[in-house]
């Protein structure tokens, strides 16, 4: 006997497989329907659902990451830079591992391990003590809760559930953090990559006193990359974040893992990767077109995706499923609730000063590093009249350090300084000053809302190719273009349908007007018959009355 199963896809495990079950051994026949109920299933679910499913969320990927690297240039109504508008890929928790020596070595009871947590203008010290019992297997599974001494210095708040809360310096920035002996998980609560390179592990010391150094090139932005920094210790560290591990075919037998990350959105495609081992080397193919991308050892960087083997041992054939972007849209979720938190204002402004005499003007002020520390000084740009003609300085107006000296001027020149940009246009004389400066009670200002709503009409997907509407449109007109051919299809088939039934019937079918016609000619026959009957009748029976 035979049965028709299911189950997940060994490649694929999301998705569901049929099959046909015989005396214990099963036989894959999914790629075999392509007729009936469910080969039209199977059919829409290859060629139409996937592929929407990841445009969907390709470009609901976009609309967040765009949105909050803008949003996190403003200024809220509250005088803050904004924070996060939408969840987003570079939201989840990272984590980082170093220090590794007392691992290998094994730990004896009584033994501290302390690091410094250096974290946007905070140090904060922390430390454990092994207790008796613990082992080198307690630290590796992160089973050493809670620290046994933080310097808290009034910054960090305990949540009680293992983690604790630092503040930064900067307002509505603070490092949430979980300690596991010799891994630390954190994550940024304030917006992609709030404060670039701040974040430090350093002073670690053991049993064995070695000492580490992790300093991270970049915090919790999916367009950049999050790798280690300057390490001491023998036994390398390694960060990775945020990143996701790729679905592992169940039929590997080997042990390694394979993490991807979004580091690149505008180079994101809607296609899944498949990643194989080929004996020696790592392979990864787009699966859209089949296209080998890259081979070696790793990690690998396309399409917008960084692609890294881990560690571990791989065997022939072992292969990982990608679908970098098909969650995108189910993840999509706003992060503020309060109009307040709308970063709507420009962090800074520029102006003239009233007392110039030339012709300048200022545009297109806009902030290319947030993270700047002196974002908010106020400067000056100067045409010091003892300044070479036609030259200008910029000047920090509060301790008069001269930033840039003797800058030819041009019309149109961009000018940058402290984490801003700005056209300069006119004819300035000397003695001309133009003024950069913090944006102090800024609740008329709607400059940054304007680039918000801008990133409708830029080109931020298809490697510059496609605007965020346009992304929308594209996957909304392949789903009804293809619904369309379906229908026509379908129509097209009934006709054929019909027109065999015809042809069936008119060779051993009724036609119920032929039918009809029998019907009178055969009784007209018998009536005439009939009459004959009759006419014999009378006939012999005269005859007999002759006789």
């Amino acid at each position: 006997t035979f049965t028709l199963d299911t189950q997940q896809a060994a490649a694929k495990p999301k998705l569901t497989a049929m099959e046909i079950q015989s005396n214990g051994s099963r036989v894959a026949i999914t790629d075999a329907l392509v007729g009936g109920d469910l080969g039209g299933l199977l059919d829409v679910r290859t060629n139409l659902l996937r592929s929407a499913q990841n445009q969907l969320g390709r470009t609901a990927i976009a609309v967040a990451e765009s949105v909050n690297a803008q949003q996190v240039q403003g200024y809220d109504l509250n005088g803050n830079f904004g924070t996060n508008y939408f969840s987003s890929v570079s939201t989840g928790r990272l984590q980082g591992q170093f220090g590794g020596d007392y691992l290998n070595n094994g730990l004896a009871v009584g033994e501290t391990i302390s690091f410094d947590l250096n974290f946007d203008g905070r140090v904060v010290t922390t430390a454990y003590t092994v207790l008796a019992g613990d082992t080198n297997q307690d630290v590796a599974d992160g089973l050493l809760f809670g620290a046994t001494g933080i310097d808290a210095d009034g910054n960090v708040t305990d949540n009680g559930d293992g983690t604790y809360t630092l503040a930064g310096t900067t307002p509505g920035v603070s490092l949430t953090f979980e300690l596991y002996g010799s891994n630390i998980k954190f994550e940024s609560a304030g917006g992609p990559s709030p404060l670039g390179n701040n974040l430090s592990i350093n002073n670690l010391v053991d049993g064995a006193t070695d000492n580490t150094t992790l300093d991270l090139l970049a915090l919790g932005s999916s367009s950049t990359t999050t790798t280690a920094g300057v390490l001491t210790n023998t036994n390398p560290a390694t960060f990775i974040g945020p990143s996701t591990v790729a679905i592992a075919n169940q039929n590997n037998t080997g042990t390694d893992v394979v993490n991807y990350s979004i580091t690149d959105v505008n180079a994101l495609t809607t296609s899944d990767y498949e990643v194989r081992f080929d004996g020696a080397n790592y392979n990864v193919i787009r699966l859209s077109d089949n296209q080998t991308l890259a081979t070696g050892a790793g990690p690998f960087v396309v399409d917008g995706l960084e692609i890294t083997p881990g560690t571990g041992a791989p065997a022939l054939s072992d292969s990982f499923y990608i679908s970098a972007t098909k969650l995108g849209a189910l993840n999509f979720q706003t992060q503020i609730s309060n109009p307040a938190s709308i970063a709507a204002a420009a962090p800074i402004r520029a102006g003239v000063n009233a007392g110039n005499i030339g012709d300048i003007s200022v545009s297109q002020l806009s902030v290319s590093d947030s993270l700047d520390g002196d974002l908010s000084r106020a400067v000056n740009v100067f045409f010091d009249p003892a300044n070479p003609a036609g030259t200008f300085d910029v000047v920090d107006q509060v301790n008069g350090t001269v930033l840039q000296n003797n800058v030819a001027y041009f019309d149109g020149i961009v000018v940058s300084q402290n984490g801003w940009q700005l056209r300069l246009s006119g004819q300035p004389q000397p003695g001309d000053i133009v003024t950069v400066q913090n944006n102090t009670n800024a609740a008329g200002d709607n400059t940054n809302m304007l680039l918000l709503a801008s990133i409708q009409t830029q080109n931020v997907l298809d490697n510059g190719n496609s605007t965020l509407e346009q992304s929308y449109n594209s996957l909304v007109t392949g789903v009804g273009v293809v619904t369309q051919q379906i229908k026509i299809n379908l129509r097209v088939e009934e006709s054929i349908l019909q027109q065999a039934q015809q042809r069936r019937e008119s060779v051993s079918g009724v036609n119920l007007d032929e039918e009809a016609a029998d019907l009178i000619r055969f009784q007209q026959a018998y009536q005439a018959s009939a009459r004959v009957i009759q006419t014999s009748q009378v006939i012999f029976d005269s005859l007999l009355n002759a006789v």
